[in-house]
C-alpha cells in the first residue's frame, strides 16, 4: 500500500490521499525494474484550512543546446513526447513525467544547422537516477550506436537530422530517489562522408577507438531530459519481511528476496558468481570476472584488431599536450572529462602513427593515464612483432609525423616525446605468467619460466611457456644435468669405499672371529679394541 499527497488545484483547499493495491511479478536485472502489475486505486478527499506549497524539488534540464563555431550554428534538441506520434512534447511545467506500468517512454532528438547535407547520429543514451550524467548508477538504452535495452524501438522521423525512440518504463532499484533522467550523446556528420562516425553506425567501443576519424564535419554534444517517474506503487509494496541485499529485489509473489542475475544467495545476502570458473573465451582471450558478470579480454601480449586478438609488441610512450590544462577530473578514468579527452587523444595519436613508416605494422594505442604538466599522456604503442623497428626508431618517426602536423590541435610538444620498451613484468596485471613462474621482460614483449621444482605444462610451452606450472619436486628437468653429475660422484665414492674395505685383511681375535676394531681409524693408525665408534 502506498500513500500520496497532493493539492487539488491552485484555489482548492483539498488534500487527496490515494491508496493503491498492486499485484504482479517484477522483472529485474538488479539495476532497474519493470513490471506487468495490475492496480486498484482508492482515493479519499479531505478539506483543510491550510494551503501547502513547495518549490521545485528536482532539476528540469533545458531541452536544447546551441553550438556556434567557425563551421556554423548547430542546435540540438531532445524532448519527451506523450504518444508515438511525436507531436505533443512535454513542456517544462509538465515535469516530472509520470508513467505507469507497461507505459512506453517516447523521446525524440533533432538537429538544426546553418549548413545543409547533414545526418544525425545518436551514439549513446543512458538513464541515471539524477541529472548527473556521471552518476555511478546507470542503465544504457543505446551504447556505441547499438541497441542496449531490449525494449527499445525506433520510430519513423521527419528526416536525416531527427530520430524518434521509445522504451518501456522502469525505476532504479534500491535508490531513494524515484526519478529517471535520460542522457544522450549525439552528433551530426556530412551525409556523404563514408569515413565518418555517423556512417559506421553500431560498433564496439574498442574498435571505434582504433579507427581514424573521418574528414569533414563531426559536431558533438550531450543532451539530458527528465525527470521521469514510474507512478509509485506500480512495482508493488515491499512485502518482504527482511531487507533485501543491494543486488536483490523483493518478489511480491513469493514475498522473498531474490538475487539478481550473476549473483547467488538467499536474497538477503548475495554473492557474485565467478563465471570464469566455468567459461572459456576463445583463442588468445581470457575471462575476467566482474560484479554480476564477466568480460572476455585479449591476453597480455595480444591486442584486439577487427574482433581478433593478435600478437603485438608493446612500447611505452609519453607526450605532452600544450593545448590543454590538467584538472582533477582527468585523474578519474570514469569521469566524462577523462573519457572525452581519451577519445580525442586516441584518434589523434593513431592517425599520427599511421603516417610513419610503421604503416600496417601499427596496431593501435591504449591510454594508461594523464598527468599534470600541461597534460602528459602515458600510453602504450602496439606494433606487430614482425615489424623491424626499435623504440628509438619509432620515437624518431613519431616526432617527424607530429612535426608535419604542426602538433595537431592538441599542440603536441615534439621535443617532449619519449618511447621506450614497455616492461610487462612490472605488474601482474600486464602479464599472464603462472604464480609459480618468473616473468622475464624482453624488448616489446615478455616470457615466463617456471620456478625451481615446477614443471611447465603449458599447452603451448614452446611459444608461450610458464603459463601452467605444476609441482614436481626438487629435481626439475632444467637442473637434471648438474644433479646427475652429483649422483655419479656419490656412486663412484661408494664403490671405491667398498673396494678398499674388501682389500683390507682383518685380524682374528683369540676366538677366530674378525676383529674390525683393529682396522685403521679414519685419518690415523689403529687404536685399542675398546675405542669409541666414530
Amino acid at each position: 500500500m502506498l500513500l500520496f499527497f497532493r493539492q487539488e488545484n491552485g484555489t482548492s483547499n483539498k488534500i487527496i490521499f490515494t491508496n493503491e493495491i498492486t499485484a504482479g511479478a517484477v522483472d529485474s536485472d538488479g539495476i532497474i525494474s519493470r513490471s506487468g502489475a495490475v492496480r486498484w486505486t482508492f482515493s479519499c478527499h479531505y478539506v483543510r484550512d491550510d494551503t501547502v506549497s513547495t518549490g521545485p524539488l528536482f532539476p528540469v534540464p533545458a531541452p536544447s543546446v546551441i553550438i556556434i563555431n567557425g563551421e556554423g550554428t548547430f542546435t540540438f534538441r531532445m524532448e519527451l513526447y506523450r504518444t508515438d506520434g511525436f507531436l505533443q512534447p512535454y513542456s517544462q511545467g509538465g515535469f516530472p513525467v509520470e508513467v505507469g506500468v507497461n507505459d512506453q517512454v517516447y523521446f525524440g532528438i533533432t538537429a538544426e544547422a546553418s549548413i545543409s547535407g547533414l545526418v544525425l547520429f545518436v551514439e549513446n543514451c543512458k538513464a541515471t537516477p539524477t541529472s548527473n550524467k556521471d552518476d555511478p548508477t546507470q542503465h544504457y538504452i543505446i551504447q556505441d550506436g547499438c541497441e542496449a535495452d531490449d525494449t527499445l524501438q525506433e520510430y519513423p522521423s521527419s528526416g536525416p537530422t531527427s530520430a524518434n525512440y521509445g522504451f518501456s518504463a522502469f525505476k532504479f532499484n534500491n535508490n531513494p530517489q524515484p526519478y529517471v533522467y535520460l542522457h544522450c550523446d549525439v552528433m551530426v556528420c556530412l551525409e556523404n562522408n563514408g569515413g565518418s562516425r555517423c556512417d559506421k553506425g553500431c560498433v564496439g567501443a574498442r574498435r571505434r577507438r582504433r579507427e581514424t576519424a573521418g574528414a569533414g564535419i563531426e559536431e558533438r554534444t550531450s543532451l539530458v531530459q527528465g525527470p521521469i517517474v514510474l507512478v509509485q506503487g506500480d512495482l508493488g509494496p515491499d512485502v518482504c519481511e527482511e531487507t533485501c541485499h543491494i543486488h536483490a529485489t523483493c518478489d511480491p509473489g513469493t514475498q522473498k528476496c531474490v538475487c539478481a542475475a550473476g549473483w547467488v544467495g538467499d536474497g538477503v545476502y548475495c554473492q557474485d558468481v565467478d563465471e570464469c570458473t566455468i567459461l572459456t573465451c576463445g583463442v588468445n582471450r581470457h575471462c575476467k570476472n566482474t560484479p554480476g558478470g564477466y568480460v572476455c579480454e585479449c591476453r597480455p601480449g595480444f591486442v584486439e584488431l577487427e574482433e581478433i586478438c593478435q600478437a603485438a609488441n608493446a612500447y611505452r610512450s609519453t607526450c605532452r599536450l600544450r593545448a590543454r590544462s590538467f584538472s582533477e577530473e582527468l585523474a578519474d578514468p570514469d569521469s566524462r572529462e577523462y573519457k572525452d579527452l581519451e577519445a580525442d587523444v586516441l584518434s589523434t595519436l593513431e592517425f599520427l602513427y599511421r603516417q610513419t613508416i610503421l604503416g600496417n605494422d601499427f596496431i593501435g594505442v591504449s591510454i594508461i593515464g594523464f598527468r599534470p604538466g600541461s597534460i602528459i599522456v602515458d600510453h602504450v604503442v602496439n606494433i606487430r612483432p614482425s615489424a623491424d623497428v626499435s623504440p628509438a626508431m619509432t620515437s624518431d618517426e613519431f616526432k617527424i609525423s607530429v612535426g608535419k602536423a604542426n602538433g595537431t590541435a592538441l599542440d603536441i610538444d615534439v621535443n617532449d616525446i619519449n618511447i621506450i620498451d614497455y616492461d610487462e613484468c612490472s605488474s601482474p596485471e600486464t602479464n599472464d605468467c603462472s604464480p609459480q613462474a618468473r616473468c622475464e621482460n624482453t624488448e616489446g614483449s615478455f616470457t615466463c619460466k617456471c620456478s625451481m621444482g615446477y614443471q611447465d605444462e603449458s599447452s603451448d610451452s614452446s611459444d608461450r611457456p610458464g603459463r601452467i606450472c605444476k609441482w614436481k619436486g626438487w629435481i626439475p628437468a632444467a637442473a637434471g644435468g648438474s644433479v646427475a653429475a652429483g649422483l655419479a660422484v656419490v656412486v663412484m665414492a661408494t664403490v671405491m669405499c667398498l673396494w678398499l674395505r674388501k682389500r683390507q685383511i682383518p685380524k682374528k681375535d683369540m676366538g677366530g672371529h674378525d676383529n674390525f676394531a683393529c682396522m685403521p681409524k679414519r685419518g690415523g693408525t689403529g687404536g685399542p679394541a675398546n675405542s669409541a665408534p666414530y
